[in-house]
């Protein structure tokens, strides 16, 4: 079976989950082809993995247990992104599935016309570690330390000095 293809940052146990809740994506359907409430179902798996944390917290399941729960939950939410639920939405909506994830990054894209401040490099008074202060901020006669804590060491250093 050809499953997805993997970015590098996706750990062996990730890819071993994924590799899992596809193959019991396959069953699944093969077992309910049909539509149903796919929605209830979600919601059903997914309290069956709250109830077996809770088995785990008092001592009466195990962790294997939580993660086949957990396979079915995230079966079913792949069902109801990828196929709709008739039973909930109209012929109208029901007919834009599946659900297109788009892939997210980590860092918020900046708006158009935006750019980033320019950046300085600066050895910081109080530790001596080289670091980037923004243009704007050097211009303002700030950007002379790395961190607050070098910041508020130096103001202490400065108010002893005075005292």
């Amino acid at each position: 079976m050809t499953l997805i293809l993997v970015p590098d940052s996706l750990t062996p146990a990730d890819c071993a989950f994924l590799e899992a809740m596809a193959q019991g994506l396959v069953t699944a359907r093969a077992k309910y082809p049909g539509p149903s409430d796919r929605f209830v179902a979600f919601a059903a798996e997914f309290g069956e993995a709250l109830h077996a944390v809770q088995r785990i917290v008092t001592g009466r399941g195990t962790v294997r247990e939580l993660g086949a729960e957990l396979r079915q939950a995230a079966q079913m939410a792949c069902r109801f992104a990828v196929e709709g639920d008739p039973s909930i939405f109209s012929p109208e909506i029901q007919a834009k599935f599946p659900i297109i994830v788009q892939p997210t990054t980590e860092t918020k894209p900046h708006q158009p016309g935006h750019t980033k401040p320019p950046l300085i490099p600066r050895v910081c008074l109080q530790c001596g570690k080289p670091f980037q202060a923004k243009a704007a901020d050097v211009e303002r006669g700030y950007g002379k330390y790395c961190s607050k804590p070098c910041a508020g060491s130096a103001r202490r250093a400065t108010k002893q000095e005075k005292a």
